[in-house]
């Protein structure tokens, strides 16, 4: 189940395989004008700060746009980037809410827990799950969304020799650096080395190349990469309900 994290008391020599993903990472921040959202975590009883240039408070949120469907970034009409997603549009909804002018602080996923706690940011929202370890430095919004399993990406040309968790042993498996996927391929996959890499499109592009066997993503976004790439698919092994 995700949900928001929150710090403060308001009342995340070969042809060069053809990866197919939303635009990801260039401008590290932006800020959006007010729109509609979803969830984070709490610390704390501090106001946003009125410093958006508009008179209007303003609102930030931690994420790392690289993760589709919950926060990407995009090309839109006007030739110009733009944060998008599920996470977004919930960030949009709460600073609507606030009557304040949302800020989008997009950082490597390792480091959100930490700008948090710093004060850097009001919130993270980044398809994060709450973990004993997350729950030390924040709070917890109600989970907003439930996600399904996280599944494993393959190439499709190997799908079928992946069966069971103990077919990884001895295979290269990527997950994003301090999720709680990397707890899955350190814990849940016996043999398996982890590849741990801050940002999802590497960790793709990683496979794609292959230079590692496999990775362990959101189900959601699993499923979104394999429906876009014909050379990649979902391994048929479990990993545990919904989260």
């Amino acid at each position: 189940m995700l949900s928001l994290a929150l710090l403060l008391g308001l009342t995340a020599c070969t042809a060069a395989p053809n990866i197919q993903a939303p635009d990801t990472q260039t401008d590290p921040q932006a800020t959006v004008p007010d729109a509609g959202q979803t969830g984070q975590a709490e610390d704390g009883e501090q106001s946003p700060a009125d410093d958006s240039g508009t008179g209007k408070k303003t609102f930030s949120m931690g994420t790392t746009a690289d993760y589709p469907p919950y926060e990407f970034i995009i090309i839109n009409d006007k030739g110009e980037q733009e944060f998008v997603g599920i996470d977004i549009f919930l960030a949009q909804a709460i600073a609507e809410d606030m009557d304040a002018e949302l800020k989008i602080v997009n950082m490597s996923f390792e480091n959100l827990m930490l700008a948090l706690d710093k004060g850097e940011v009001d919130c993270v929202i980044a398809a994060l799950e709450k973990n004993e370890e997350r729950e030390k430095v924040a709070d917890f919004s109600e989970p907003y969304y439930v996600d399904q399993p996280p599944m494993v990406l393959v190439k499709q040309e190997h799908v079928q020799d992946y069966q069971t968790m103990e077919d990884f042993s001895g295979k290269k498996v990527g997950a994003q650096m301090s999720s709680t996927n990397a707890d899955i391929v350190s814990n849940d996959m016996p043999g398996a080395n982890l590849v741990a890499l801050s940002s999802v499109t590497d960790l793709v592009n990683e496979l794609a190349y292959g230079k590692c066997d496999a990775i362990v993503i959101n189900g959601k976004v699993a499923l979104e990469y394999a429906a876009a790439n014909e050379d990649l698919a979902v391994a048929a092994v479990s990993l545990g309900e919904a989260a």
